[in-house]
This record gives structure tokens, C-alpha cells and sequence, in this order.
């Protein structure tokens, strides 16, 4: 079983919108240029994960005016805050529905990453 810490490990926070975090999988976000990928939205004040794994590039379309990016040089201040906010069980559901997202979750993506085409 994978402890806590390398479950953060896993993710990478890439947006706030609203008071809510979007985070996605580090390893479909290896490159500064990614065309599309799932991303995750949790509330970090009641702890909650608020739907299921999503196309960023659609959250974008729909949403992009009400998202800021997370710097590079700030992703370690928020793994940090989610680290603290969340309990393991949360972290091991964000990994999980990021690793392995319903079905739907992929037909949402205008690209698939390399992982998610099998």
C-alpha cells in the first residue's frame, strides 16, 4: 500500500478555479506542452472531490475564464496544502480515479494520453 506522501507524489496541481484546486496525473503532464489530459477538482476547504476525472481541454472551453494557472514554481506549495488539507483516503480516490477513470472520463478527452489508448 502506497503511504500517503507517495500518493502526492503522483499528481500535479495545475489550476484553481474558484476555491477549487484541478489537479491531474504527473505522468500526463511530463511536458510543458500536453494537448489534452484528465483533470480532478477538489475542494480543498471541505475536503471533497466535486466530479469525476474531466478533459482539461474542455474545462478550458467552458470554463477558461474563471481559471488560473498554477505557476511551476508554486506546484510544490500546493502539493504541500493538499498534502495537509486531504486524508490519505481522499489522495489514494484522486490517484485512483486519475489512474484508472470511467469510461466517460475518456470519451470527454479531444487527445488521449499515450496510457489511456490501450
Amino acid at each position: 500500500m502506497d503511504n500517503k506522501r507517495s500518493l502526492i507524489e503522483k499528481l500535479v496541481p495545475l489550476y484553481l478555479h474558484g476555491g477549487k484546486i484541478l489537479i491531474g496525473l504527473k505522468e500526463d503532464y511530463f511536458e510543458d506542452t500536453v494537448t489534452d489530459g484528465l483533470y480532478i477538482e477538489v475542494d480543498l476547504e471541505t475536503q471533497n472531490i466535486t466530479g469525476i476525472p474531466w478533459s482539461g481541454q474542455k474545462m478550458m472551453k467552458y470554463n477558461g475564464a474563471y481559471v488560473v494557472a498554477i505557476d511551476k514554481s508554486e506546484r510544490g506549495n500546493y502539493l504541500h496544502i493538499i498534502e495537509n488539507k486531504l486524508d490519505h483516503t481522499t489522495v489514494r480516490k484522486i490517484v485512483d480515479l486519475l489512474q484508472y477513470p470511467p469510461a466517460e472520463s475518456v470519451q470527454s478527452l479531444i487527445w488521449k494520453p499515450e496510457r489511456l489508448r490501450k
